[in-house]
């Protein structure tokens, strides 16, 4: 068995370099091989089957759709993670913090997935909810609607840092920073860092997007002494340890 499967490698390894890539690409679609999945510039042939069945695919095409110019496999993986760190986060002191709110389609689907009611901790949303171009909200009240009444939830309408200290926070065991104002971030690190209870996570979503913006954040990663954990979709995680 061993060596009909080393020489099945060997032929199909030959026959991918004698075809032409076009005709390689449909025969694999016909012999129902695996095709890859793209994921805002991330693309693996392995299965993604946790990404589009069970209980994190069917909140995330819930709520995916409202922001209405981003279309639905963009952000899925990224929102993924985001929701990965969000729930390893769930029984750490502390409360979440997203700043960086838009459409608040990455913030509803991780208090969705996280079951954040149930969790004793308050919900920070943090954004001017300025016009910024046509496809950023600045309607607070479009994202206030998304949450039930009784939600705990609290809106800073403001910038950061300007906004900080926040008020109401005595610490904090995630935060997902997401506001394209890369160098107000990096201001802003010391003071999210600080209030991070010991195995809290801050999610930077724009840290290594198109060629990175390692010059801004990483003299505050070495000032702060903390490594971020880099990931494939751009972001990276920080963890107090």
């Amino acid at each position: 068995m061993i060596r009909s499967a080393r020489l099945r490698r060997i032929l199909a390894n030959a026959a991918r370099q004698i075809t032409p890539p076009l005709i390689w690409a449909g025969g694999k679609l016909v012999l129902g091989m695996r095709a890859a999945m793209d994921y805002q510039f991330v693309r693996t042939g392995h299965s993604t089957r946790p990404l589009h069945e069970g209980r994190f695919a069917e909140i995330f095409e819930r709520y995916q759709a409202l922001d209405p110019y981003v279309a639905m496999n963009v952000t899925r993986l990224r929102i993924y993670n985001i929701c990965a760190f969000a729930r390893l986060c769930s029984n750490i002191a502390g409360d979440y913090a997203f700043v960086g709110v838009s459409f608040g389609v990455a913030a509803r689907i991780v208090y969705e997935f996280t079951n954040f009611e149930t969790l004793g901790k308050t919900f920070h949303l943090v954004d001017p909810f300025e016009t910024i171009d046509e496809q950023y909200n600045d309607d607070v009240d479009y994202v206030r609607g998304q949450y039930p009444a009784s939600a705990p939830i609290k809106f800073v309408q403001d910038t950061i840092p300007e906004c900080l200290p926040i008020e109401g926070i005595r610490c904090l065991s995630f935060v997902h920073l997401n506001t394209g104002d890369w160098e107000s971030e990096a201001k802003s690190l010391p003071y999210f860092y600080e209030a991070l209870s010991a195995g809290g996570v801050i999610i930077v979503d724009d840290y290594a997007i198109d060629k990175g913006h390692f010059d801004i954040y990483d003299p505050v990663f070495k000032h702060l002494r903390i490594e971020p954990y880099w990931m494939p979709t751009g972001q990276c995680a920080i963890v107090k340890i």
